[in-house]
């Protein structure tokens, strides 16, 4: 009879058996998607940085080797970095810059090493914290945290931010967030601390504020850092050792006085009259903050960036009253509630800052990472949670957890994420191609404002060339290459003769600058037979001295239609000579740019 009754619950056994593993198989394969998506976007990433990386600067990196050359002239002045950049103080970054000044030759591949760490970083704190133990008096937790983890990573890498990838000076924003977490974090864990080691807790406030200050010298909304710790303080405070609202305060103003009275004025940037606002632009403004909110799903979604923005106002509302509610917030909400904060604070900074460019320099790429830094926050405010009893009797109960909300919350990260990376903000396949076509115009020292007029910032040839003199007295940048190493030089010394292993054409004059430091636009083709390849560059030689170089960044489908042994249609290549040379001859570089093969035409250049 019992065996009979032992057989007759099987079935009832089977389904509660079946209904405890539901949930951890569904957990398995969200995970599973979710890796196989953080592949894919941080390989794409880094396939883009690659195929658009180029040694010259680009816009903002201008100043910074202007100011780096300032610090040269003279050695004291290494408070020179605490230099305004418009209305910031990147002295944190600038220290990035020099390290890839003096690892990577100043071409920049360092700080999108970096780039690319940090934002890893960035999704392992939060891993961190989400992973980890829910907090004191913790009557719920989150639903199936490993996923909530990966989710936030997607996000951190998704793809709308990609010129934020591709640029070495946004590492300031990675930075920021960086600093911004860590600060939010060790207070959140103070305040935890708070009720069993008042020394741990003193020492994790220490750590908050420090990383606040550093989040500060980041960038300027960083300054906004320290106000939020200070009022989490002020509602936190019969948990938190006394006297730590005066010091959060003290260290506050002390950071503001800091930034407002070191070199360079930061005053007379803000009292510029494009960054006052008038009554009758507020509606403007709004739209500017709503449509920064939205920002990263305008190439996803054209049109929608104010209507998105204005539901993910209303959901950080949500979020934040949630929190102002919670007795006891684990350390992961208040981290939440920070960033949240932080993010709302940065789009209104931001609208006052940039208003003058219009709304549509609110959905800028550069701006999304703190807009997804926010998205992150509120997916772990709205991620299901599970009665903690029920946490750690099993790993999920499937009457405990929400699974169709679950199942939307990543069907929806992975959607948005692909997304993002199939339709990116920029075509960044011409990046590369337009910074070489200012190299050799910068290397043979050629002021052609039309090769600058995307690689530098106004006015760009005279940004430019402040930062010359101290890229090439340290080899650095696109001096750091061997053809533009090779400039003024014989050469027969640098390079071995490789005659008859390629083909091509030194064809025209395609523009004269005029000017004392104009020059000679030269173009023409080739084609290493050998290698059956595009060379890697082109030498412009006079009389055996090499006067300019080339790159290959123009199509020439002509070429391919009438020699089919070529391959490529980029094998059009465009150089650069100065003013005062009468005869130039063209020789291309092989693969490993030990050889030089020269390639039939020779143009007489007019004089005066």
């Amino acid at each position: 009879m019992p065996m009979v009754q032992g057989w007759a619950n099987a079935p009832d056994l089977v389904k509660a058996r079946a209904g405890s593993w539901r949930i951890p198989y569904l957990v398995v394969f969200f995970s599973v998607l979710l890796a196989a998506e953080i592949a894919l976007a941080f390989a794409h990433i880094v396939y883009v940085q690659i195929t658009s990386f180029h040694p010259l600067p680009h816009l903002d990196e201008w100043r910074t080797l202007i100011l780096f050359s300032r610090v040269e002239q003279n050695p004291d002045a290494w408070s020179l970095l605490f230099a305004p950049h418009a209305e910031h103080r990147p002295l944190l970054p600038r220290l990035v810059f020099l390290l890839d000044e003096k690892l990577a030759h100043g071409t920049g591949a360092f700080s999108l090493v970096v780039i690319d760490c940090l934002a890893l970083a960035l999704a392992a704190i939060c891993s961190f914290l989400l992973i980890g133990r829910a907090g004191r008096n913790a009557r719920e937790q989150l639903a199936a945290p490993y996923v909530l983890a990966l989710c936030i990573a997607a996000l951190l890498l998704s793809g709308h931010q990609m010129a934020n990838f591709v640029r070495g000076f946004q590492a300031t924003v990675f930075v920021l967030y960086l600093f911004a977490m860590l600060s939010f974090a060790a207070f959140a864990m103070a305040l935890q601390a708070a009720t069993m080691r008042r020394s741990q807790s003193i020492l994790l406030l220490s750590l908050s504020c420090f990383f606040a200050v550093c989040a500060s010298f980041s960038m300027a909304n960083g300054l906004i850092v320290l106000p939020v710790l200070f009022i989490m303080a002020c509602d936190r405070r019969r948990d938190l050792p006394a006297g730590t609202i005066p010091i959060i305060g003290i260290v506050s103003v002390a950071t503001l006085v800091a930034y407002l009275t070191a070199p360079g004025s930061i005053i007379g940037v803000l009292g510029r009259t494009d960054y006052k606002l008038t009554p009758d632009r507020t509606v403007e403004l709004a739209n500017f903050v709503l449509a920064f909110l939205g920002g990263p799903w305008v190439s996803i979604a054209p049109g929608s960036a104010i209507v998105i923005g204005l539901v993910t106002l209303l959901l950080s509302m949500v979020a934040l009253i949630k929190y102002r509610r919670c007795d006891h917030p684990c350390p992961y909400e208040l981290v939440s509630v920070g960033l949240i904060t932080l993010a709302l604070g940065s789009a209104i900074a931001a609208a006052l800052a940039r208003l003058r460019f219009g709304i549509e320099a609110a959905t800028e790429s550069r701006y999304s990472t703190t807009v997804l830094v926010l998205y992150a926050a509120l997916l772990v405010s709205f991620w299901p949670r599970v009665p903690a009893e029920a946490a750690s009797a099993t790993s999920n109960r499937p009457s405990a957890v929400s699974t169709r909300a679950l199942a939307m919350l990543v069907a929806g990260t992975i959607a948005f994420t692909a997304a993002s990376h199939w339709k990116l903000p920029y075509d960044f396949s011409e990046f590369a191609n337009r910074k070489a076509d200012a190299e050799v115009a910068y290397v043979a020292n050629v002021q052609d404002a039309l090769a600058f007029r995307h690689v530098a910032p106004e006015p760009q040839l005279e940004v430019a060339w402040q930062a010359r003199g101290y890229a090439l007295r340290h080899k650095l940048s696109v001096f750091s290459t061997i053809p533009a190493q090779s400039m003024n030089r014989p050469l027969i010394d640098i390079f071995t003769a490789a005659d008859g292993r390629c083909t091509g054409h030194l064809d025209e004059i395609e523009r004269i600058v005029a000017g004392p430091d104009g020059g000679f636009r030269i173009a023409g083709w080739a084609w290493d037979t050998n290698s059956r390849s595009v060379p890697r560059a082109v030498l412009l030689v006079e009389d055996g001295i090499v006067k300019g170089i080339g790159r290959f960044i123009t199509s020439r489908p002509d070429v391919v239609a009438e020699l089919p042994e070529v391959l490529d249609v980029k094998n059009g290549f465009i150089g650069y000579v100065p003013r005062g040379v009468a005869k130039v001859t063209a020789y291309v570089l092989n693969r490993n740019q030990t050889s030089a093969c020269r390639i039939p035409g020779e143009l007489a250049l007019p004089s005066g």
